[in-house]
């Protein structure tokens, strides 16, 4: 994970917490880790750039193996994912405050917070 360049990992990052959001309410919506991981891995993981013909005789074992890496992928506590979030969100606010003309001030602005009053039509 730490090989991938920032914004590969940021999406990772973002895309595991999801996904085991989605594997905690397996009660309700009926995907377990494991359905979810057979699923996707291919997707997520992907694979190197083999010939095809070496694709074509290990495509079963390679989507094991994708499947596999994924499932230990969810099974990394959130902390660890939340902390690429935390550090892309701060790297995002501190290049926001030298930028000139920054409304970084509006990022802590809520839609129900600091609000206008619609204006009134008058006829």
């Amino acid at each position: 994970v730490f090989e991938l360049p920032a914004p590969n990992c940021d999406t990772l990052a973002y895309i595991i917490l999801h996904l085991q959001k989605v594997a905690e309410n397996s009660a309700k919506n009926q995907m377990l880790a494991e359905n979810l991981a057979t699923v996707l891995a291919p997707t997520i993981i992907g694979h190197s750039n083999l010939v095809n013909t070496q694709i074509a005789e290990d495509s079963c074992k390679i989507s094991t193996n994708q499947t596999i890496i994924l499932l230990r992928l969810f099974k990394i506590p959130s902390e660890f994912w939340n902390r690429f979030i935390e550090n892309n969100m701060s790297a995002v606010l501190a290049a926001e405050a030298r930028t000139p003309g920054s409304r970084t001030a509006l990022l802590s602005v809520t839609p129900t917070t600091n609000r206008k009053p619609p204006p009134t039509l008058t006829s």
